[in-house]
């Protein structure tokens, strides 16, 4: 008996890029793409294919047409026309134990620092006064505050997001991985305007 569900597939485009450029930062961004469906406009090469399977990504270049729509024009992506499996978050690597906090509370108040293992998950917002280490990742559906360094990563899908400094971690809001060249440690709100992501200082 065949059981099946129709999902929706979450999807990064990416446009031509050469792999010396293309290579560093997904190795940077890993943790927060192994749950989407990578797409590059682009033929790849040996080299960038070895890689992104060492890293365990799901990924489709320009030989696979796909009738994808974009964010601004339908919000979601239909699986129906997908001949791929849908993705789940891919689990976060271990290093050491790894503990998992999940929350349905609408408010999560964290005032310490979020360890390398940790995965938060909330289904509300979360406020962290404290430091997101290497190796730690946050998952809301609501609006993120962190008043610590960034070296972990997150994935927001609220309305906004207050950070300070992003250090060697990975932002992901509104469907974009945030600059951390933009974020050296003074409060700056982020939020979307007209569908794009707009950042401002917060004075």
């Amino acid at each position: 008996m065949v059981q099946a569900k129709q999902k929706n597939l979450r999807v990064f485009e990416f446009e031509e890029t050469p792999k010396e450029d293309l290579i560093p930062y997904i190795q940077k961004n890993a943790v927060l793409l192994r749950g989407f469906m990578l797409i590059f406009k682009g033929a790849l090469d040996e080299e960038v294919r070895a890689f992104l399977q060492s890293e365990g990504l799901n990924f489709l270049d320009s030989s696979i047409q796909l009738p994808l729509k974009s964010r601004e024009s339908s919000g979601e992506i239909p699986s129906k026309n997908i001949t791929t499996p849908a993705l789940s978050p891919a689990p976060l690597e271990e290093s050491g134990s790894k503990e998992k906090e999940h929350s349905r509370s609408s408010t999560l108040c964290l005032r310490r620092t979020i360890r390398s293992g940790e995965e938060i998950v909330t289904s509300g917002d979360v406020t962290i006064f404290g430091r997101i280490n290497s190796g730690a990742i946050i998952r809301a559906e609501g609006n993120v505050q962190v008043f610590g360094e960034i070296h972990g990563a997150i994935e927001c899908e609220g309305e906004y997001m207050i950070l300070g400094k992003i250090g060697q971690g990975s932002v992901l809001f509104g469907g974009e991985i945030l600059d951390p060249s933009l974020f050296h440690g003074s409060l700056k709100q982020v939020f979307l305007e007209e569908g794009r992501v707009s950042i401002k200082e917060i004075v």
